[in-house]
């Protein structure tokens, strides 16, 4: 879950400036309340969201994964959780063009890269995704983020629109013929 993730992070960050890293029980069971409860709210907000979101550590390795990003994928959050990214997108540039790790390279987000991946059953769906690092407290780097947005309906649209238009041409330019 999310909470695996983020409790490596902030829990002994939270201790070293609460109690310079040398906390008793009760200041740490404290610290696990704030960060079940402050975790449980992200998770609500992320699951709340249309856009799939997912994150990676810096072998990525699947931190956490959010309601839309399931239903986008067809992958289940247990099924992906601690798994390479690459084996649950299986993305069209997973290997070698890879926005996680054009990211993770540069330090520079990719924005609204167009991408087809296969979901769970197989299926091939095209998506928009963005990519950013991931810095804990103190800057340093602890993964990346990745959202996206299934751009299947759109894909549809338009090629029924570019169907119709050809289909108007070939109309058009029937009736412009004259008897011979």
């Amino acid at each position: 879950t999310l909470r695996h993730g983020w409790e490596a992070v902030m829990e002994p960050m939270m201790l070293e400036m609460i109690a310079g890293g040398t906390a008793d029980e009760a200041v740490r069971r404290e610290v696990r309340a704030y960060i079940d409860e402050s975790t449980g709210i992200q998770t609500i907000i992320l699951d709340s969201i249309t856009e799939g979101v997912f994150t990676i550590d810096s072998d990525f390795r699947i931190t956490s994964f959010n309601a839309a990003a399931e239903r986008i994928t067809g992958t289940l959050r247990a099924d992906a959780i601690g798994r390479p990214c690459r084996e649950i997108l299986r993305a069209s540039i997973c290997e070698g063009r890879c926005a996680l790790e054009q990211t993770m390279r540069t330090g520079r987000p990719v924005i609204g890269k167009q991408v087809t991946i296969l979901d769970a059953r197989g299926s091939r769906k095209p998506l928009s995704v963005t990519t950013a690092l991931l810095r804990g407290g103190d800057g340093h780097f602890i993964g990346g983020v990745e959202t996206f947005r299934d751009l299947t309906m759109i894909e549809q649209l338009r090629k029924q629109i570019e169907k119709e238009s050809s289909f108007e041409d070939f109309y058009r330019l029937g009736s412009q013929r004259k008897p011979s």
